[in-house]
């Protein structure tokens, strides 16, 4: 099921949550996963088509275990973001006013660029985000080719 959806997503913590196991999930069927939200219908029809070959256990020990575990894990991503809000708000940064950056991604780009001073210009900057497109010179002519990847994978 993992090469189905991802490890760490809110849909796969309600999914596990829900139906710890492939019997459950089989049981819920359809329309019952549909309720979960992000969860896509080509999603459902590959779970549900893995299920019967699923190696998984009824046990409610394991069953608990399971929703522990992810309980966990939601209170650490909570106390995470709780501390980026914090740690957001104290630098008071410019950039969570861009149009589309929040705390969560305005944190990772402060990160990774960690002194924007280090930059002369704009365009150091983007090419250390590797937002710049290739150039192709033949003669007089210059095009601008795709994006390249160079640069910072995180803020690519």
């Amino acid at each position: 099921m993992d090469k189905i959806v991802g490890k760490h997503s809110e849909y796969t913590y309600q999914l596990l949550t829900r139906y710890p196991n492939p019997q459950k999930r089989l049981e819920a069927r359809f329309d019952k996963l549909i309720e979960i939200k992000r969860l896509t219908a080509s999603k459902i029809q590959d779970i549900l088509s893995v299920a019967p070959r699923s190696i998984g256990t009824t046990s409610p020990a394991r069953e608990f275990e399971i929703i522990e575990i992810i309980k966990h894990y939601k209170r650490l991503i909570d106390k995470a973001e709780t501390c980026v809000n914090d740690l957001m708000a104290e630098f008071n940064s410019a950039i969570t006013t861009v149009t589309g950056i929040g705390n969560r991604l305005g944190a990772v780009i402060l990160a990774e660029i960690q002194n924007i001073h280090a930059f002369d210009n704009p365009a150091q900057l983007q090419a250390f985000a590797g937002l710049d497109s290739s150039i192709y010179q033949s003669g007089q002519i210059d095009l601008a080719g795709r994006m390249i990847k160079r640069g910072s994978p995180h803020l690519r």
